[in-house]
């Protein structure tokens, strides 16, 4: 086997280097990569928001207070998370244009219009259709998330939605022939390509791989 030199660029040297974003709460988890929204792209969430007013172009707006602040500290430990984190995206550079593109999320719903569907089955079908996409070499596409709107302790509800910052990422995932077929069949009716509200509240759920190992055994 012909073996191929490694190649370090200053892209793949930088890359990780960005991930330093551990300031975004006071519970944080996992450091994210520096960006002017803290985008999640494993949750598809933006972790800093205008709504709770930790993005950076809110923060920005308070640099003369952080100068000012600077001036009375003696360690390091005594800089605000804020200051570490403005700087970070200053470091990182960028064209910094504020817009609604960079933080819209689009969603596309699922009905399964018969009652009696086994909705275990029906829902892991759609999740193994959409790994197909993302997997198979013709796809462009990737960052799809899933959600179960109708959710509850007795049952996943008669509703899959995927969600994706591209639109036509959603677009490409419904046109599928399986999903063609099922809403030939009236078995799933699938809305159009929606825009995620921006009021609605922020779940997200991690996996505990550990528990999840038991059931390997």
């Amino acid at each position: 086997m012909e073996k191929k030199p490694s190649v370090f660029t200053l892209k793949r040297l930088v890359q990780p280097l960005r991930l330093i974003d551990d300031w975004w709460s006071e519970d944080a988890y996992k450091p994210l990569r520096a960006h002017e929204y803290g985008a999640d792209r494993n949750y598809l969430l933006a972790r800093r928001h205008p709504a709770i007013a930790n993005d950076f172009y809110t923060l920005i707006k308070f640099v003369a207070v952080y100068i000012r602040s600077l001036r009375k500290v003696s360690s390091p430990e005594q800089i605000h998370p804020n200051i570490h984190y403005v700087m970070s995206i200053l470091c990182k550079g960028g064209l910094y244009q504020r817009g609604k593109v960079m933080v819209e999320r689009y969603y596309v719903v699922i009905r399964y219009l018969v009652d009696d569907i086994d909705l275990g089955l029906v829902a892991g079908r759609c999740v193994n259709i959409l790994h197909g996409v993302l997997l198979s070499k013709k796809n462009q596409y990737s960052g799809i998330g899933v959600s179960f709107p109708k959710w509850s302790n007795s049952s996943l509800g008669n509703e899959i939605a995927f969600v994706s910052y591209d639109r036509h990422a959603l677009d490409y995932l419904t046109q599928q022939p399986y999903f063609e077929m099922m809403m030939n069949e009236k078995i799933f009716l699938i809305s159009s390509v929606n825009t995620v509200p921006k009021e609605l509240p922020e779940v997200s759920f991690r996996r505990n791989q550990n528990i999840a190992k038991m059931f390997y055994r």
